[in-house]
């Protein structure tokens, strides 16, 4: 599953090296979360909603706060 994460998360993050970053954080969330896991049937649409969250948390980080108002 790793090279179809790091791939997922390049084209969500659009930067290569924060995939990465991001892709390393998602199997660490994988390894405290795995006795979690009650259906593996599910274990890849679990793997990606854990990719996913990671990346929008990423790019929440991005975002640069408002400008205040002139008046």
């Amino acid at each position: 599953y790793h090279a179809r994460l790091r791939y997922y998360l390049r084209k969500m993050l659009n930067d290569p090296h924060q995939a990465e970053d991001a892709l390393q954080e998602v199997w660490l969330d994988v390894y405290r979360a795995l006795p979690r896991l009650q259906d593996p049937g599910a274990l890849t649409a679990w793997l990606y909603r854990i990719a996913r969250d990671r990346a929008y948390r990423v790019l929440r980080s991005r975002r640069e706060p408002p400008a205040p108002l002139d008046e």
